[in-house]
């Protein structure tokens, strides 16, 4: 349910769903410079909630989340070899998860990805420890995305 109200010369939208738990939330877009913006704006947000789409996480791709995640918290403070791995996982995380926003993926997407990871068809399986790295650089880039509300 969106509310539309005039401040100063622009107008304000706030649209209002509920998460996952069941909580309250509300998203908000100010600045509209007419009306019919604003209820555009608020319009396609509500398609979005309806369509069971996260307005916090929105429509941001998985891999631009982890992207994003290695530039700003990890590359400038690794070391050369370092910096490999991470850019190894990134372009693991580019070929597996092209296209998918970040509320498309499930536990099960994830469990079935880890699982391929390390046994690829018609090659040696790889090491624990490669897939324990990948495993953790992910997460970790999953938990900023949690913790930031990226989207």
């Amino acid at each position: 349910m969106a509310s539309i109200t005039k401040r100063s010369k622009t107008w304000t939208t706030r649209v209002s769903y509920y998460d996952d738990f069941g909580k309250r939330q509300f998203i908000n877009q100010g600045g509209f410079r007419t009306k019919p913006e604003a209820q555009n704006w608020a319009n396609l947000n509500e398609v979005d909630v309806s369509d069971g789409i996260n307005p916090k996480l929105g429509k941001q791709l998985f891999t631009d989340c982890f992207l994003k995640w290695y530039q700003t918290y990890k590359e400038p403070t690794l070391a050369k070899s370092s910096r490999l791995r991470y850019q190894y996982t990134l372009g693991i995380v580019n070929n597996y998860f092209d296209g998918k926003r970040l509320d498309e993926i499930t536990c099960t997407d994830y469990q079935k990805f880890l699982n391929d990871y390390a046994n690829p068809i018609g090659r040696n399986p790889r090491s624990l420890s490669s897939s324990e790295k990948v495993n953790v650089q992910i997460k970790s880039a999953v938990q900023y995305a949690i913790d930031d509300d990226v989207g």
